[in-house]
């Protein structure tokens, strides 16, 4: 004989999206410049502050029309530092005129030097290198990423929900996650947002997964079917299957 008793219904709701960083940025250049240096490869972990790549100002390049004003400055300064120093030699100028005389081309000389410097491009984030769009010696447009850094410790998926679905899930609830990328593994994630509102157009509501990624096997950019595990509040007569007889 098989037990009957009372337990908590558990449907299966199926939903799909794509995979993204907990945490994911995006290095787009303020202005169009040449891409001297990258520093990291793909698969690099880099922190808060890491040097990315090297970058050139082609206004400031030799050929550049911002370049000969800043050297021209330059060079008026230390050469009207050496007249004064000669001049001093001689008794000719005070010690007051060779200090701003000197003060002068030293800041003439640190707005070159600083003009002319590479343009550091730095990581706003801690995450792992997952794309590199250019490479050293190209132009690097300011509407187009020159590279993504992502935190893919966990990843993200954002699943869209009918109303008829989404009354029946809630933060906390499992989630089974699997993609076709990596057909023979199941992920275990939670949820852990739940829109309160549907989105305008679409009449769907928001479902925010988290999945924890040991060994970064789930990439950003993944499509992903997950099955949120939802339980029934209500108790349910369960009947064992082995007790089921067709008829």
């Amino acid at each position: 004989t098989e037990a009957v008793g009372e337990g908590q219904l558990v449907q299966r709701v199926k939903l799909f999206g794509v995979l993204e960083g907990a945490k994911q940025s995006e290095i787009i250049v303020t202005t169009p410049n040449l891409l001297q240096k990258v520093h990291v490869e793909v698969g690099d972990e880099v922190r808060n502050g890491t040097h990315l790549a090297s970058m050139r100002d082609l206004a400031l390049s030799p050929l550049g029309f911002r370049h000969q004003p800043l050297k021209a400055q330059h060079d008026a300064a230390q050469a009207d530092l050496a007249r004064i120093e000669s001049l001093h030699a001689q008794g000719a100028v005070t010690d007051q005129q060779v200090e701003h005389a000197r003060a002068m081309a030293n800041a003439a000389r640190a707005d070159y030097e600083s003009a002319v410097a590479s343009i550091r491009i730095t990581s706003p984030i801690a995450g792992t290198v997952t794309r590199i769009d250019f490479r050293a010696g190209e132009m690097v447009p300011n509407d187009r990423p020159l590279m993504q850094v992502a935190d893919i410790d966990t990843v993200m998926v954002d699943l869209m929900a009918e109303s008829v679905d989404v009354a029946m899930i809630e933060a906390g609830q499992e989630v089974e996650v699997t993609t076709l990328a990596l057909p023979d593994r199941t992920f275990i994630g939670t949820v852990v947002e739940r829109s309160m509102a549907a989105y305008p157009v679409i009449n769907q509501f928001r479902v925010r997964v988290a999945v924890p990624n040991p060994g970064h096997l789930l990439l950003p950019g993944y499509p992903v079917q997950a099955e949120v595990l939802a339980r029934s509040d209500e108790a349910t007569l369960i009947v064992p299957q082995d007790a089921l007889i067709e008829w």
